[in-house]
């Protein structure tokens, strides 16, 4: 099936630019810059994680959250910056994959309301299971995750694509 490369840019309130994306085909990273993207500094890499996906990425405050997903090894859980993008830590939590008791699920966008403190993820696993929508939260406090597939419409062909999900907007 392979991976599915995404690249993400967030410009956070104090002017960084938090670069998630591939640096190589088999390098997921997150990068930022303070100079309007001169210079960048690598913060975080998973060399040789060529299974690895970044399907969503989002900022509030000094929080940046990045969906991260080793479609190998069925390990779907956020990577999180608590210090705009300087350090990162994989959330400590569950799986979504073990949460659904789907092991070879994978995600495929993923949002973040960050004055709510969740996470979105569109998943899917095979069409004989069709896609579920899931959510962790509190993020920022390896929260728990709950399936909210019946909130949304997901009835809808292998060709179809995911609608866009929306947040509520808030203003910081």
């Amino acid at each position: 099936t392979g991976v599915t490369y995404t690249y993400h840019l967030s410009i956070l309130a104090t002017g960084r630019f938090v670069w998630a994306g591939f640096t190589s085909s088999s390098t997921p990273a997150i990068q930022t810059s303070d100079d309007n993207g001169v210079n960048w500094t690598s913060r975080y890499s998973e060399t040789g994680a060529s299974n690895v996906r970044l399907p969503g990425m989002g900022a509030y405050g000094t929080r940046v959250v990045v969906m991260r997903d080793n479609i190998s090894v069925g390990d779907g859980r956020p990577v999180v910056s608590n210090d705009s993008g300087t350090t990162w830590a994989i959330v400590s939590t569950d799986t979504y994959q073990t949460f659904l008791s789907l092991p070879n699920a994978n995600s495929k966008a993923a949002v973040y309301d960050g004055p709510n403190d969740i996470l979105t993820v569109c998943v899917t696993s095979g069409n004989a299971v069709g896609k579920r929508v899931v959510q962790l939260t509190p993020v920022s406090n390896a929260g728990v995750w709950a399936n909210i597939t019946s909130d949304i419409a997901t009835t809808c062909s292998a060709m179809e694509t995911w609608p866009s999900l929306r947040m509520p907007h808030h203003r910081q």
